[in-house]
């Protein structure tokens, strides 16, 4: 995959999330920040692997519905 093809997200604990680009731009929000003039920048990451426990699904939705809209 070339680097004008995917972005890195990077959360708040420094971890670094490099997904596809056309995956990113279905969130409104992610949409309208990278293509926001001078707005955000990302570098590239490292891919990370995570497990995600059952107890964190229900703010994992709240934040897919946040990034959705």
């Amino acid at each position: 995959m070339r680097k004008k093809d995917t972005i890195t997200l990077v959360s708040a604990e420094g971890f670094k999330f490099v997904i596809d680009r056309k995956a990113a731009v279905v969130s409104n929000t992610l949409k309208s920040m990278l293509s926001s003039v001078g707005g955000f920048s990302f570098s590239n990451g490292i891919e990370t692997e995570f497990d995600i426990e059952p107890d964190m699904t229900p703010d994992l939705i709240m934040v897919a519905n946040f990034l959705h809209t």
